[in-house]
């Protein structure tokens, strides 16, 4: 579950938001619990006792109910949705509370989900009448069960296990039922340790350094446990109901409240890094631009981080720590070293723990600012000169614009300026790179789109209830910029306010969408107060409520279905696993009637066939679309997989295999470019690897170029709008 928090006096978009996530679990899963139940073969031994910490007594307060009556108020009144407070919501945000515990049941018993049927029914009265004491039992039960399998995994680790059997482990159980019997439990168990041990001895590592790092993870997680709190059980709870209603709407305790404000401020000093609760793991969620992690390249999404490490220390154990301690233990002063331990889903490789070594910094504006470079490409014995900027997010510096500054930096007027330097170097075409934008500053996406339409709406507002908001280039002393070829690159974490301007971008047939669909953001967030205003020192946290969706200007919403590119390169990113459309609630797609707006009619259907029929037969014989095509086909394969081998050298032999076989593929890549064979993966150089969906932009934009009616209907245009033939590019001022 992904939680958006934006939109404030400026409405402002995207998927850059949470440092911490409402699933605030610290032990394995997402887990938590308490009393063990008897099964039909046998009988749960008792739980063991918690070695360091005397846990709190977790019970739901005066201020919880209050809470969560205000939040059934505002929900039910301001939320987008209008979702009758039904039966099917009940079991919806039940099912939730149980996801977000172990969703992927490894934990409780069959017997402890059945002994709490009738609940699954009241969930919802429980919210609306602040009553969560049924809540607070069930998570104590997974509390209990927490600390007997971390228990019982660390009496595993006295004997090295089994390696040369036939066994598996399924990883990804969502799809299976929970243990029935403690047989069946010690069984799941016993196959989870010993992938945990194998993982380790494919990391190089011998017996007794595995032994002594699995049996510190499994002791952290077991202290770990009983460090929840009456807020964060609370907390969870509410936002099982919340989330019922969508995926971006979610109530902040007040002390994750303040750890928002923290990231929004962009005051603190970390790595710049979203991260939630996956599983058991702490994990990266979002690169934020212009952080640390993006600027080294070092960290990526859903890498797991095991273990964290301040200067000149050893790395410490987090497997199982709370999220916020994990956070705060990651941030520290400026320009000093953090190393971080990780687990990385080698594609087509396998697990890999890795270690790496980051500077803290804040997140700097100027790295977020868009940027220039120009391809020199020849094609069919044609020379092209096209320009790219690629923009890593929509930002304003706000402050510096309401404080009167000239010179305050914004997404449009930085993109304005590289436009006019690329027209000095007289290049031919542009190309304006968006992937992995999650969004920003509304108002600079509307403006940025202005400068490459003539006037009219950019996009379309609906709250509840509501007649839709049209909103149109707000700076009205802004010409067209450019009138040339223009090419939009996108990809799956293309998200929100990229969303709009790729949408007007094609709504209006004014450029040539390639790429991936995008990520189908298209809701709007409100934050709500719950403080109590009669008094300051009775503090209630923050409502996340979507309030409102976007819509093109066609009236189509960009939620859910996002924004479906003219011509589709392939990609790594899957759509099944990434995406609101992968999201189990997400609100679905709609449409409203659409605005009053005139197509440039630059990029017409008939244009569109041309290109992707150049492109579809360019597919079959460029070496690089072949290569990449069948490494994501065979990654794609290797990821379905949802069990694993438990034999030590079947799983060596695997691995080896599929980096063979990646080997192989890159190989043929290679002798088609002329370039030197390798022997690993690890021998590629940085300057060998090529970009293939900007390179497969290029030649898109190539053909664009090359057809032969292109140069009348630019240099018409050109002529009509800014009277300079010879040159696509405006010059009047950006305000």
């Amino acid at each position: 579950m992904r939680k958006i928090l934006f939109i404030g006096v400026i409405i402002a978009i995207g998927l850059t938001g949470v440092f911490l996530s409402s699933q605030l679990m610290s032990s394995p899963d997402n887990v938590l619990t308490a009393e063990v139940s008897e099964t039909k073969s046998s009988q749960v031994r008792a739980p063991v006792e918690t070695p360091v910490l005397i846990p709190e007594k977790l019970s739901p307060t005066e201020t919880h109910r209050k809470i969560a009556r205000n939040v059934i108020k505002k929900t039910t009144r301001g939320h987008y949705a209008q979702k009758s407070l039904n039966l099917e919501i009940s079991q919806t945000a039940f099912d939730r509370y149980i996801e977000l515990l172990d969703g992927n049941k490894h934990y409780f018993l069959a017997g402890d989900i059945k002994k709490f049927t009738k609940f699954r029914d009241e969930y919802l009265i429980a919210v609306s009448s602040g009553k969560a004491t049924r809540a607070f039992d069930l998570f104590k039960i997974y509390q209990e069960r927490v600390r007997d399998r971390m228990q019982y995994s660390i009496d595993l680790l006295d004997a090295q296990p089994d390696l040369k059997g036939s066994d598996y482990y399924v990883q990804d159980r969502e799809n299976l039922d929970w243990a029935s019997n403690q047989e069946e439990w010690d069984t799941l168990w016993r196959q989870r340790v010993t992938h945990d041990v194998i993982n380790q001895l494919l990391a190089d590592k011998e017996w007794e350094e595995v032994k002594k790092t699995l049996t510190t993870r499994y002791r952290t997680a077991l202290r770990q446990v009983d460090q929840q709190q009456s807020d964060d059980v609370f907390q969870l709870f509410i936002n099982a109901y919340i989330d019922s209603l969508d995926p971006h709407s979610g109530y902040f305790s007040p002390k994750n409240e303040d750890e928002r404000n923290i990231q929004s401020s962009l005051t603190y000093s970390g790595i710049g890094a979203s991260l939630n609760m996956q599983d058991e793991y702490v994990t990266v969620a979002n690169i934020i631009p212009g952080g640390p992690a993006q600027l080294t390249e070092l960290v990526k999404v859903d890498d797991h981080i095991i273990g964290v490490g301040q200067e000149g220390e050893e790395i410490q154990e987090v497997f199982g720590w709370r999220l916020d301690d994990v956070v705060q233990l990651i941030r520290g002063p400026i320009d000093t070293k953090v190393h971080l331990r990780l687990i990385r889903d080698e594609a087509g490789v396998g697990e890999n723990e890795i270690e790496i070594e980051l500077i803290r910094n804040q997140i700097k504006l100027e790295a977020q600012a868009a940027k220039k470079e120009i391809l020199d490409l020849e094609h069919n014995g044609e020379q092209y000169k096209l320009g790219v900027i690629a923009i890593p997010s929509f930002y304003q510096d706000y402050r510096g614009k309401w404080a009167g500054d000239p010179n305050y930096k914004s997404t449009t007027k930085d993109v304005y300026k590289l436009i006019q330097e690329l027209a000095e170097e007289k290049t031919d075409g542009l190309i304006i790179d968006l992937r992995n934008n999650g969004g920003g500053n509304l108002e600079e996406a509307i403006n940025l789109t202005g400068l490459f339409i003539d006037e009219g709406p950019i996009v379309q507002f609906r709250a509840a209830r509501s007649r839709a908001q049209v909103y149109e280039d707000s700076n009205q002393l802004t010409r067209i910029a450019y009138n040339g070829p223009l090419t939009v690159l996108v990809n799956r974490y293309s998200a929100s306010a990229s969303e709009i301007f790729a949408a007007a971008i094609q709504d209006y047939q004014r450029g040539v969408i390639v790429g991936q669909t995008t990520f189908g953001k298209g809701t709007v967030q409100e934050q709500i107060p719950l403080d109590n205003i009669f008094n300051k020192n009775e503090r209630f946290g923050l409502l996340s409520l979507t309030i409102g969706k976007f819509y093109r200007v066609n009236g189509g919403s960009t939620q859910h279905r996002g924004v479906i590119p003219d011509i589709e390169l392939p990609s790594y990113i899957s759509i099944e696993d990434v995406g609101e459309s992968s999201e189990h609630n997400a609100l679905p797609w709609d449409q409203i009637p659409q605005s009053k707006y005139q197509q440039s009619g630059f990029i017409k259907p008939d244009l569109i066939s041309d290109l992707q029929q150049k492109q579809s037969q360019r597919a079959m014989v460029d070496p690089d679309m072949i290569y990449l095509q069948t490494d994501i086909a065979s990654i794609q394969e290797l990821r379905k997989r949802k069990s694993f081998s438990l034999n030590l050298e079947q799983r060596k032999a695997e691995r080896k295999y599929n980096e063979q076989q990646r080997v192989k593929r890159e190989n043929i890549r290679r002798t088609a470019r002329g370039l030197e064979q390798i022997e690993k993966l690890s021998d590629i150089q940085e300057d060998d690897v090529l970009d293939v969906q900007l390179n497969q932009a290029s030649l898109i934009m190539a053909d664009l170029l090359s057809l032969p009616f292109t140069d009348s209907i630019y240099r018409n245009a050109q002529t009509r709008v800014n009277k300079q033939p010879d040159n696509a590019y405006a010059t009047s001022p950006i305000n």
